[in-house]
């Protein structure tokens, strides 16, 4: 070998061993060391790599597949390798601890949290927030203040100042619109009710009311047309306008049953019904007292001789009975209908009061 390949050898040992020194120095620092360039046997001819590494002659690299990044929570690690600078061959593996870090990692980007949206009736706000890209803890957070917004939210619309329809006018009421938010009115509209297409009956009538569909009754038990009707419900007309709807039914009375028959002293009661379905009315009807029957004229209740003695000494002038015999009783006394109290009707009642035919 000439002394001038050696000096050449020399010097790129000398080159090798001086970039291996800093390398050492950059790694002490916790960074990645620098790649040498590739050197081929063409420039230091064979070799033996375990000579090539008493000579300095390899390449120590980062093994980027076993980089563990270190956070301010927990310790990082990476494995270095050393190859041979000539042929590359792996040559030894190195696992080091990379310390914590010592302060918080900004994150890439600033998260908006805390979000208030404004509204017409107060201002929004939202924080923009700086945290550790590592353990999420905040590092900074700056309020940041939204004014109002000009936009209303416009609510449901409401029924004010309500004028309910009836048969006879319409009705009316005014459609407002507020702001869901602070309760600003957005829009008031007139609108009409039309009038009831139906009337309302006096009998029934409560109160009417108004709804998205129209105007309706409410009442316990309000007439529909068409429905059933009796004599009991009498004249039906409208509660708002007059109109009449229904006439009175007249009641159709039947023949009568005598509940009470009369008697001398007491008058009769007779009962009548209606005969209309759903009605049920009844009807009553005093009977005049009987009183004496023809001939008893001393209304005793039968017809004896004593009647007879007492119209024969009437029709003949005797004794005082014209006392008892007068008014009503003369009629009684008047057997035969003539007009005259005479000894014949004293005849008839002695025959009736012993039994005989007149």
């Amino acid at each position: 070998m000439t002394k001038k390949v050696k000096r050449t050898i020399s010097l790129i040992i000398a080159v090798i061993m001086l970039l291996g020194t800093m390398s050492v120095l950059a790694f002490a620092d916790n960074k990645m060391p620098p790649t040498y360039g590739e050197i081929t046997s063409k420039e230091i001819g064979p070799h033996d790599c375990v000579a090539a590494v008493k000579n300095g002659v390899v390449v120590k690299t980062l093994d980027e597949a076993t980089y563990a990044q270190p956070t301010c929570t927990k310790a990082g690690s990476a494995e270095y390798v050393v190859n041979c600078a000539v042929c590359g061959k792996e040559l030894s593996r190195e696992k080091i601890t990379l310390p914590k870090l010592t302060s918080h990692v900004p994150a890439d980007k600033v998260s908006i949290e805390n979000v208030v949206a404004p509204t017409c009736a107060k201002e929004g706000r939202y924080d923009e927030v700086t945290r550790c890209k590592f353990c999420n803890t905040v590092l900074e957070s700056v309020r940041k203040i939204v004014n109002k917004t000009t936009a209303h939210v416009a609510g449901i619309p409401r029924k004010e100042n309500i004028v309910n329809a009836t048969c006879a006018k319409v009705g009316s009421y005014d459609s407002v619109i507020y702001c869901k938010v602070c309760g600003k009115e957005l829009q008031r509209t007139f609108k009409e009710i039309p009038k009831l297409t139906y009337h309302i009956s006096e009998y029934s009538y409560d109160r009417i009311v108004t709804t998205n569909a129209g105007a309706y009754a409410v009442a316990a038990n309000w007439y529909v047309n068409g429905k059933t009707r009796t004599c009991a419900d009498g004249e039906e007309r409208c509660a708002i306008c007059g109109e009449l709807l229904n006439p009175a039914i007249p009641h159709v009375w039947d023949k009568g049953v005598t509940t009470k028959a009369a008697t001398l002293t007491s008058q009769g009661v007779i009962t009548f019904t209606c005969l209309i379905d759903n009605c049920g009315m009844t009807r009553i009807i005093n009977t005049p007292v009987i009183g004496p029957g023809k001939g008893d004229v001393d209304n005793s209740g039968a017809v004896t001789p004593a009647d007879a003695r007492f119209v024969l000494r009437y029709s003949v002038g005797l004794g005082d009975f014209d006392k008892i015999i007068t008014g009503a009783i003369c009629k009684i006394a008047d057997y035969d209908d003539n007009g005259k109290v005479e000894p014949a009707d004293a005849r008839l009642i002695l025959r009736e009061a012993v039994g005989l035919p007149n």
